[in-house]
């Protein structure tokens, strides 16, 4: 129902604070680990996927590959 989708795009939220280094905090934490006893699969695996650092390693990934896409564009620049 309509709580479902109110609470998917708070952990959404939460989570894309918490990315940014705006609500870096214990208590932040704590709420997305709640989300690991709601009912709703989404919002479990949603929690899961934050808790175990899956978001953490996708933002590493994107700097990983912008990074590599600025040295093989100073490549073809110098030679």
């Amino acid at each position: 129902g309509q709580s479902a989708i109110a609470a998917q795009y708070s952990l959404r939220a939460m989570v894309e604070l918490y990315r940014r280094g705006v609500w870096r905090d214990a208590k932040t934490v704590n709420v997305v680990a709640g989300a690991l006893s709601c009912a709703h699969a989404k919002l479990r695996v949603a929690a899961l996927h934050f808790l175990l650092g899956a978001h953490d390693e996708a933002v590493a990934d994107d700097d990983e590959d912008e990074a590599g896409e600025r040295a093989e564009a100073l490549r073809s620049s110098l030679g």
